[in-house]
């Protein structure tokens, strides 16, 4: 499904505008973020899972190894919760 999870993801972020355009780095657009993030295949990081979190009514939890769990809690700790692994650069469910 990862083909309609990144639909989703850009869908909300495009709605959602005022609320993810200030943290766009590298001297990008946002219009040019999105266009980018739209193509299959190209890495998603914090802020298409932030969407994420928010479009599925999930909180995530993301570990690595010998690092702390980092959260992305948007919701209340008895919601669904998402549990990936990060390690070497890969992700994993």
């Amino acid at each position: 499904m990862h083909e309609v999870y990144r639909a989703d993801a850009i869908q909300f972020m495009c709605a959602n505008k005022d609320d993810f355009a200030p943290f766009i780095e590298d001297d990008k657009t946002f219009d040019d973020y999105i266009q980018e993030m739209s193509k299959l295949g190209t890495w998603g990081g914090n802020l298409e899972l932030q969407a994420l979190s928010i479009v599925l009514g999930v909180n995530i939890r993301i570990h690595m190894l010998n690092a702390p769990i980092w959260e992305i809690m948007n919701f209340d700790a008895n919601a669904p919760t998402i549990h990936l692994s990060y390690h070497e650069g890969v992700w994993g469910i």
